[in-house]
């Protein structure tokens, strides 16, 4: 396994286990089983080390999410509902989500957490929705700016709820995101 593979699991664990405070680059090279020059000559700053390990975090989020949408029917919104909650559930739950991706989020500018985020979550949400337009749903003019719709929800709701700020129930992200791609169905041209 590569320094850079161990020293992302290490920080991984360690920030899960023990939140970004402590994940701290001479406990992770220690928990990696590497040099600290090593770790560094992967990592220069630690910053860079904590969007690494958010990226792959989303990666990972995002190849789960993907699962959920491809599971059952492939036809109309069920797809894109499926993924949403998944989303939601991954991200709310006391899992990886919440104490990996929400405890780096408080970490980094919101800024460096979109440009991650959104690369992952953009880019589900647009290639469920082309599979709308190709189904005659939406207008292909409508695929990106409701992408952003519905990442905008979802990614809200799960850092709300997250936060403590809101009590959502996944039922009711659901319901939302069913009304969001409802509403765009009645306002696609025809």
């Amino acid at each position: 396994m590569s320094v850079r593979r161990r020293v992302l699991t290490a920080a991984k664990t360690q920030i899960m286990e023990n939140g970004v405070r402590a994940a701290t680059p001479v406990r992770i090279a220690a928990r990696a089983g590497v040099d600290l020059e090593d770790l560094r000559r992967e990592f220069p700053e630690v910053h860079d080390l904590l969007m690494a390990v958010h990226e792959e975090a989303a990666r990972e989020l995002n190849g789960a999410v993907l699962v959920a949408a491809r599971t059952g029917s492939q036809d109309g919104f069920e797809p894109i509902i499926r993924g949403c909650a998944r989303v939601f559930e991954l991200y709310v739950a006391d899992g990886p989500g919440r104490h990996l991706i929400h405890a780096l989020r408080q970490e980094m500018t919101l800024g460096e957490w979109n440009s991650v985020d959104r690369k992952f979550g953009i880019g589900a949400l647009t290639g469920g929705l082309q599979g709308l337009a190709s189904q005659g749903l939406i207008a292909d003019s409508q695929v990106i700016g409701l992408a952003v719709v519905l990442y905008g929800l979802v990614t809200e709701a799960c850092v709300a709820a997250a936060d403590g700020v809101a009590v959502i129930a996944p039922d009711e992200l659901s319901g939302h995101v069913r009304a969001v791609l409802e509403a765009a169905v009645k306002s696609a041209p025809s």
